[in-house]
């Protein structure tokens, strides 16, 4: 591990719990709900794909969109430079039972990536063109934490009786 960059442990364990949570009963940054990933492995294909609001995103949208970011910062950390298109990164709308699992794989699988290149040093550094990408995927990470979670639960099945 090559962590010089004081801030990289913090952003590594920020990230991680963002997008797969934790894994012991430790006081957690995101106020102890389920994390991105598991919050959305909690709902189906067909309630992923309906949008949020007439004309708006899906949370499938919302899944696709940080799988690309968080793919996107990893292609950087390999050394490659892929095009940003952001608009893109909002195209998948709906998806089956298949495209769901395998769309929430891949945003764990980023997030995985991306964090062992954090841990080999590759984001390290104090220029603005390392670190502003990596400390605005905490945030950019924890912004759609956030609509997911709010988009949850104002769109839950009510199970009063009333």
């Amino acid at each position: 591990m090559v962590e010089a960059d004081p801030i990289v442990p913090v952003v590594r364990d920020l990230l991680r719990e963002g997008v797969h949570g934790t894994d012991d009963a430790a006081p957690d940054w995101f106020a102890g709900a389920p994390a991105l990933v598991p919050a959305l492995r909690a709902i189906d294909a067909e309630r992923a794909s309906t949008p949020l609001r007439p004309g708006g995103p899906t949370l499938a949208a919302h899944a696709g969109h940080v799988a690309w970011f968080l793919g996107t910062l990893a292609a950087f950390a390999r050394g490659e430079r892929p095009p940003i298109d952001w608009a893109a990164s909002w195209r998948v709308r709906t998806v089956d039972r298949n495209g769901w699992n395998a769309l929430l794989d891949d945003l764990a699988g980023h997030a995985d990536e991306l964090d062992a290149h954090l841990a080999a040093g590759a984001l390290a550094g104090t220029d603005d063109e390392r670190l502003r990408p990596v400390v605005a995927t905490v945030a950019h990470v924890a912004y759609h934490l956030g609509a997911v979670r709010t988009a949850l639960a104002a769109t839950a099945p009510d199970t009063t009786d009333g």
